[in-house]
């Protein structure tokens, strides 16, 4: 029997009173549809031939967040640009949003408020709406920049990160030793770091049958590992590339050969896409006014690397691949800006190429790529700290057999984050 009148338990149960929000890339909500749907008679014989959804509401906005006259359906739900609650008793359907730290008005394109971050971004207005780049990206709080997702392949923007290294418990896998990590009031990122190689028989077997998870003595990664002056894993590769950062000034660089030994965080063993601003590809390739006789890869030779525009890499050509899974650190040398980059083995996502190209029109003066394909990896506790949680989640996942043998990771804390919204509190 239907239930006379109302109830609050017969009312959640009523098709059409839950709404569902369709969000773009941006979480801009374009559509949102209840849960009733609608049935369609095309030819008028009383059965039913296919259901629509029942649409709520739609929208479409400018590239800022403005609602474009004329490209609105039904009444703006609660949230709207980017995700964000619409306040609109204060100015009018959809013309101020609260993004948490600050109030921004897509009509303007601005904050209401300066910058909690104002005296890291010198170069731009403290009122700009997260680099006049709103269809790049998005700002998830008014105070920094959330990861995304581009073309199947994760972004993680970090500025000034607090960067460690852990290597994998014995007997544990690489994903369960990064959840373990992960904090609870700090957003943290780990990745798998440098290719590696087995070091005695047992684990040539071991890694052949799959069995697993291993000892991490068993695996030595293919670089050297830095961590507060003292190498902790890894062997000698000069002939790979490496980032660190310097004990005393904590500035970050790179550059290739051996990752310094008395740095207070390096990795070596890296694949260099971008080094100190020069771009690295499968080919060398020369500015004008350059000699014709040039090679198209390997050493220009004395005296004429000044001609290069970009430097070929012989390991850069077996990662150029859309399908391959990356692990790709990014960083400007300058800002101490980084960008994690992580993409799953298997999947159509970028080329290095396209990465490349990406970051450095992004201003990150230097990338490494390290090992991709199925040791790709990326456990973060990000999706659920900025809800009020605590669930480290597996974002990008190796397969069981690299997981039950990767050595080495890196651990990204957004500690600057985390002063700032201190800093909001007080």
């Amino acid at each position: 029997p239907v239930p006379q009148g109302t109830t609050p338990l017969f009312d959640s149960l009523t098709f059409g009173s839950r709404v569902y929000e369709l969000p773009n890339h941006l979480q801009n909500v374009m559509v949102t549809v209840s849960d009733k749907k609608i049935g369609v008679d095309e030819n008028g014989d009383g059965i039913v031939d296919y259901y629509v959804a029942d649409v709520v509401s739609a929208q479409d906005y400018y590239p800022f967040g403005q609602l474009q006259p004329g490209r609105q359906y039904g009444i703006l739900g609660r949230y709207g640009f980017n995700g964000k609650e619409n306040d609109n008793e204060i100015k009018g359907e959809g013309n101020q949003l609260d993004y948490g730290a600050r109030i921004y008005d897509p009509r303007l394109g601005r904050w209401l408020s300066t910058d909690p971050l104002t005296a890291e971004y010198a170069w731009q207005s403290p009122y700009a709406y997260h680099k006049n780049s709103p269809i790049v990206s998005i700002d998830w709080q008014g105070k920094g920049d959330p990861p995304y997702e581009k073309n199947n392949v994760h972004f993680v923007p970090l500025h000034d990160p607090f960067v460690a290294i852990f290597l994998r418990q014995d007997d544990v896998t690489f994903t369960s030793t990064a959840i373990k990590l992960a904090t609870k009031d700090v957003a943290t990122y780990s990745i798998n770091m440098q290719q590696y190689e087995s070091t005695n028989l047992r684990a040539r077997a071991n890694y052949g049958t799959g069995a697993g998870p291993y000892s991490n003595s068993d695996y030595r990664a293919i670089g050297y590992a830095v961590a507060d002056g003292k190498v902790v894993s890894g062997r000698s590769s000069p002939q790979t590339f490496y980032f660190a950062q310097d004990a005393k000034t904590k500035k970050w660089s790179a550059g290739q050969g051996d990752a310094p030994t008395n740095s207070a965080v390096a990795f070596g063993g890296g694949i260099p896409i971008i080094i100190n601003g020069l771009s690295y590809g499968e080919k060398n390739v020369y500015s004008s006014g350059a000699p014709a006789d040039l090679p198209i890869t390997g050493d220009p030779g004395a005296g004429n690397s000044k001609y290069l525009l970009q430097r070929s890499n012989s390991g850069y050509t077996q990662q150029n691949n859309k399908s391959l899974g990356k692990s790709i650190v990014a960083f400007n040398s300058k800002t101490s800006d980084f960008l994690i980059i992580t993409q799953e083995d298997g999947i159509q996502g970028m080329s290095l190429d396209e990465i490349r190209d990406y970051v450095k029109g992004l201003g990150f003066d230097n990338a490494l790529s390290f090992d991709g394909s199925t040791s790709a990896t990326l456990v973060s506790n990000y999706s659920t700290i900025r809800q009020g949680g605590y669930t480290p989640q597996t974002i990008v996942a190796p397969t069981s057999r690299k997981d039950n043998s990767i050595p080495v990771g890196a651990t990204f804390a957004d500690v600057n984050a985390k002063e700032t919204d201190k800093k909001q509190n007080k």
